[in-house]
């Protein structure tokens, strides 16, 4: 009777083990919104989710609304089965309900264990009959506990002492205990130690389940009643409540129920044995980290930047144990850590981001998920001069004329795209403008003391604005002062390089101004009298000097034949000149010629071109003749002296008058003030006066009197010519007369 009873109670424990808990969820009428889902799997083995409302949003990722039923289909590899399937840390079947929060579903496939035979005749198992029969054979060398025809426990051979030594490596089957876990098995081996019938000690040692191989001294728990195991060890059933936990060393209070236990408050049958033991146990927990842009202002809403493809390397002192790869909202989780402290570093940045070159401390604990956040500083080039600005002609960052290279405005555009061509021709619009201006040397930089106006600028972590990676079109929208306006479209790039946070990949762009230009033309006349007639003859060979107000930088120009000249001369085709005011001054004027006065020219427009008709005057001076006499040097104030005026040669000149009636004159006198006028004027050279009669009361000069016109003489006052005569000379007598006779009087003579 005894023994069916023992068979009895073991069946009913093997039927327990074989029971698989179902985790229940509440329903909630309220919240209903999806959830994530995701299903890790461990071995080889492949897994598909389906049911109503599931939306696969990734590798192993699903979305789920809560309180759905979730069917989990699952196909060993070869040589896997099944382990078991547990959402978040808790067993489920096959198909359960999705829980209100982000789950985890962690399915485990190992190597598939062979079946053994309870016994075989002729090669064929033995039939049982319909009563339940449980074999519980004790072999001399090992032990087997079978149940319809498997084994299902398996035990090694008792010691010296009559107790069964702990399974090789099953001390730590127990996966991350918690306190109030409860275990049970069926075999776990009780020998008394002290004098049969009375008080004493027990060897235990349990030899099944997930907590086979843990031994200690156990104690009675229902005074009075018999002792199990006097003699020889006796196998009991055995429950453990985990009662604390240290590290990877677990408490459990065990409780052994041998065959034949008295009931409750009786002392018929045998007592129940209790017994406390530590042991320790597989500590597991998970990792999940979570990635983030450690400057979101450079890469919210930026695709030149992704979260997804990091990858960080879980350490065990030098070891690394595990891997974590970001997906694309920068989430990553490792399982089956065994609890315990952890470094984590990144060994790959995703793109666009620089490498996280930190070392993080992690602590794992059993049956716990530890989050680590971390943080990437995205990539980015703080640049110092956007652009330089250089005239087209020079290539320096120097102006020509009164130009300048300050002041030129540009519109910058930034795309958070990669392009080598202008983005907005494809619709792309610019997340951020700006118009910046240059300084007095052509540069632009990107700094509030340069801006205009526009958006905000990016800063880096250390606070120096910067330019995320991407494209940036540059345009000039106002050019500067004296250049024409340059409106290409400059397009660069910003590229990842390297791993640290600043790139150095911009390429700035030198930007050429066409100064603006223009010319001046020039047709150079001398005036001439030929034949009583004033002419217009075209000088050649006259220079003309333009100097710069600005620079003070001098060229020159040459009349040709016609006398045309132009600054087209200097061979620039768009013009001579640059935007500037200039002198023009003539280097070198004919002989006998006035020269035009320095005069002023401004070019203030592309093409622009001045002309100008400049004649050089002949010089010449009105003429005075002045009667002076020749002892006392005062003006002989008696009319018609009059004179012939001589060329050089001594021919004679005449000359014309027009008024009252027009009159040559070949000879010229002298009025009341004993002077005269010639009435046209004589240019630069030498003349000769002839007089052809003299005054009154003075001898005739026969002397031609020479005279000589320079350029230097003061053209404001007439030319003065005196000509001196000699008075007339004679004897005076005086005689004494008689007045009677009228006879002169003899000796009354005077001289």
């Amino acid at each position: 009777m005894v023994t069916k009873l023992k068979k009895i109670i073991v069946l009913l424990m093997c039927v327990m083990l074989m029971i698989t808990p179902m985790v229940v969820y509440a329903e909630s009428d309220v919240d209903i919104q999806p959830h994530m889902l995701t299903v890790q799997v461990t071995g080889s083995g492949t897994v598909s989710v389906e049911g109503e409302g599931i939306t696969v949003i990734g590798d192993n990722l699903y979305s789920v609304q809560s309180g759905k039923q979730v069917t989990v289909a699952n196909v060993p590899g070869e040589g896997q089965e099944l382990f078991s399937m547990m959402l978040d840390e808790v067993e489920v079947p096959e198909s359960f309900k999705m829980p209100f929060k982000d789950a985890v579903l962690h399915i485990t496939f190992k190597e598939a264990q062979s079946e053994v035979e309870s016994s075989v005749t002729d090669g064929q198992p033995e039939q049982k009959s319909e009563e339940i029969d449980i074999e519980h054979e004790v072999q001399e060398n090992e032990q087997e506990i079978v149940f319809q025809d498997h084994i299902v426990a398996k035990m090694l051979p008792v010691n010296e002492l009559g107790v069964r030594p702990p399974m090789a490596n099953s001390v730590r089957l127990v996966r991350d205990p918690y306190v109030g876990m409860v275990l049970s098995g069926i075999n776990a081996s009780v020998l008394f130690q002290g004098v049969p019938g009375t008080a004493g000690t027990f060897l235990v040692s349990i030899n099944d389940g997930e907590l086979a191989g843990a031994t200690g001294t156990g104690y009675c728990l229902d005074p009075g009643a018999a002792n199990p195991g006097e003699g020889s060890p006796v196998i009991c059933t055995w429950t453990a409540t985990c009662t604390g936990i240290s590290g990877n060393m677990a408490t459990w209070y065990f409780v052994m129920t041998p065959p034949g236990v008295a009931a409750p408050g009786s002392v018929f049958g045998y007592q129940r044995v209790g017994m406390t033991a530590t042991v320790p146990f597989e500590s597991k927990g998970s990792l999940e980290l979570i990635k983030s842009s450690a400057n979101p202002d450079i890469t919210n809403g930026n695709s030149c930047y992704s979260l997804a493809g990091a990858v960080y390397g879980v350490y065990s002192g030098s070891q690394k144990v595990s891997e974590l790869r970001t997906d694309s909202n920068g989430w990553a989780r490792a399982d089956d850590l065994t609890a315990g402290a952890y470094t984590v570093k990144e060994l790959t940045a995703p793109r666009g981001y620089a490498l996280d070159l930190k070392t993080y401390n992690v602590t794992i604990n059993s049956g716990q998920v530890t989050r680590l956040d971390v943080k990437d500083l995205p990539q980015s080039d703080p640049i110092s001069i956007l652009l330089g600005k250089v005239d087209a002609e020079t290539t320096k960052n120097m102006p020509q004329g009164s130009a300048s290279l300050e002041g030129a405005e540009f519109t910058v555009k930034y795309y958070a795209v990669q392009s080598s061509t202008d983005p907005a021709l494809t619709g792309v619009v610019p997340l951020r403008t700006w118009v910046l201006k240059t300084d007095e040397d052509g540069r632009c930089r990107l700094r509030e003391d340069y801006k205009l106006s526009g958006d905000d600028f990016w800063l880096n972590s250390f606070g120096y604005v910067t330019l995320p990676i991407g494209t940036i079109t540059i345009q000039e929208t106002k050019a500067p002062d004296g250049y024409l306006l340059n409106d290409e479209i400059f397009v660069r790039q910003i590229t990842s390089s390297g791993t640290a946070e600043s790139v150095g990949t911009y390429n700035e762009p030198t930007i050429q101004e066409d100064v603006i230009r223009g010319d001046l033309q020039i047709v150079k006349f001398g005036q001439d009298v030929d034949d009583k007639t004033e002419q217009k003859t075209p000088l050649s060979g006259i220079i003309f000097e333009l100097t710069s107000k600005t620079t003070g930088e001098k060229v020159e120009i040459v009349t040709e034949e016609n006398g045309y000249a132009s600054t087209q001369q200097l061979g620039n085709p768009r013009g001579g000149l640059v935007r500037d005011t200039y002198i023009v001054h003539e280097k070198n004027t004919p002989p006998g010629f006035k020269p035009v006065d320095d005069f002023e020219i401004t070019i203030s427009e592309e093409g622009q071109t001045l002309y100008y008709i400049l004649e050089d005057k002949l010089i010449v001076s009105p003429v005075q003749l002045v009667k002076v006499d020749a002892e006392t040097g005062n003006t002989i104030p008696l009319a018609n002296a009059e004179f012939q005026l001589l060329d050089a040669n001594k021919n004679v000149i005449t000359m014309t008058t027009h008024y009252p009636a027009e009159t040559v004159h070949e000879t010229f006198k002298t009025d009341d003030t004993g002077s005269f006028t010639l009435p046209e004027k004589l240019a630069v050279g030498v003349y000769y006066f002839r007089e052809v009669n003299a005054p009154e009361g003075y001898l005739l000069n026969g002397e031609d009197i020479r005279f000589e016109i320079t350029e230097s003489h003061d053209w404001d006052a007439p030319f003065v010519v005196t000509f001196s005569d000699m008075p007339a000379k004679g004897r005076i007598q005086i005689v004494k007369i008689d007045e009677r006779t009228g006879d002169v009087l003899a000796g009354t003579e005077f001289e």
